[in-house]
């Protein structure tokens, strides 16, 4: 055992990691109850399903790159830890104010400050990407499920209206002569939203992106994961209007969705190989 112990001191690439790693913990650990709040959002609400896998996603970058780590020296940075004590000053506040969703985005950013304190700025920018992108699996991006909800539930009644389909709008009731379809909050898909979102930034991160690209990427998969979800409630207002409600896309709405989702990916990642040859690796992160 000693033996052991002894090698992996000896292995800094290793200990690089597995310092990160307890550096993960740590900040997880100390606020376990917010933690523990975003881990059951992960488990049970669809548009953040993809958060476990996420947190998998950032600790294999950070393993990725240990023989990176290993060659750098820490710099314990000073505004790193004003931040820290921004963050978990905010944290307080928003508990006594009992603000869950403030309380969930200051864990990460105290995960993000202890690591600038602790590291500094060269070692940061190592880490900065698997630790930003936990951001995108917070659970605080349910305030674009109302807007998305309403740009589908419009959308849907003017093309409706394009393909002379006798359609009434009632709020977000959606009446044609074959049924009545009503746009659900979980119908503005902010689960494929999300997906896109994190789909975009790893396509770039491991295409060794620039940042504007990276930021035109994920914009791309944004707007084809809203278009998606559009065509997946006008095919089944369609198909439930021409089949009196009697088809299992209808049925079976969310399995649909994902099977377009999934359709979707295939021309984004086309898209992305041709700019791939327009956009030159511009940036290490």
């Amino acid at each position: 055992m000693l033996d052991q112990i002894k090698a992996i001191a000896e292995d800094e690439h290793l200990l690089a990691f597995l310092t990160t790693l307890l550096v993960f913990v740590i900040a997880f650990g100390l606020y376990w109850e917010t933690t523990w709040s975003m881990v059951a959002q992960w488990t049970d609400n669809g548009n953040y399903s993809h958060g476990l896998l996420a947190i998998a996603v950032s600790i294999y970058l950070v393993w990725e790159r240990r023989a990176e780590l290993g060659q750098l020296r820490p710099a314990p940075y000073w505004f790193g830890l004003l931040a820290t004590l921004g963050f978990g000053g905010l944290w307080l506040v928003a508990g006594l104010g009992n603000v869950l969703v403030v309380q969930q985005i200051c864990v990460i950013g105290l995960l993000n400050a202890v690591a600038f304190a602790i590291y500094g700025p060269r070692v940061y920018v190592v880490l900065a990407f698997p630790l930003l992108t936990i951001f995108l699996v917070t659970p605080m991006w349910n305030v674009l499920e109302n807007p998305l909800r309403d740009l589908s539930t419009v959308v849907t009644h003017v093309v409706l209206e394009m393909l002379s389909m006798p359609v009434l709008l009632e709020g977000y009731e959606v009446t044609v002569p074959g049924g009545r379809f009503v746009i659900e909050p979980a119908c503005s898909r902010l689960g494929f939203f999300l997906c896109s979102g994190l789909i975009g930034a790893y396509f770039a991160y491991f295409n060794r992106l620039g940042l504007r690209q990276m930021g035109g990427f994920i914009v791309l998969g944004l707007a084809l994961s809203i278009v998606a979800n559009w065509i997946r409630i006008l095919a089944i207002i369609t198909v439930g209007n021409a089949t009196q409600m009697d088809h299992w896309i209808v049925d079976d709405h969310l399995f649909f969705g994902w099977l377009l989702f999934s359709g979707m990916l295939i021309p984004y990642f086309w898209a992305g190989n041709v700019l791939l040859n327009r956009w030159q690796p511009a940036f290490d992160y």
